[in-house]
């Protein structure tokens, strides 16, 4: 469970937090909400990193594709258009 004052974790068989002091005695049923909406909270927070990191690695993974399109399509598209110009011109002489 997590300290009502510091918020600090702490084993549910502790009354008094290591950390700050804190009595933990007293409203239990509002103590265990506020322990749950911790929780909730840190899982949301774990969530939006996990979405912002898939996020992330997919716009980057549209940027490598468009460098293999690059390599796979123009690239040999311009050798070829190339070597047909010099081509002409080599044989025009």
């Amino acid at each position: 469970m997590y300290c009502q004052n510091c918020g600090a974790k702490i084993e549910d068989s502790v009354n008094i937090c290591p950390f700050c002091g804190f009595s933990n005695e007293g409203d239990n049923e509002l103590t265990q909400k506020d322990l749950k909406i911790q929780e909730l909270q840190e899982k949301i927070t774990e969530l939006e990193q996990t979405v912002s990191n898939t996020t992330v690695n997919e716009n980057d993974r549209g940027f490598n594709n468009k460098k293999m399109f690059a390599f796979i399509f123009i690239l040999p598209m311009a050798f070829l258009v190339f070597f047909f110009v010099l081509f002409f011109i080599l044989a025009n002489r």
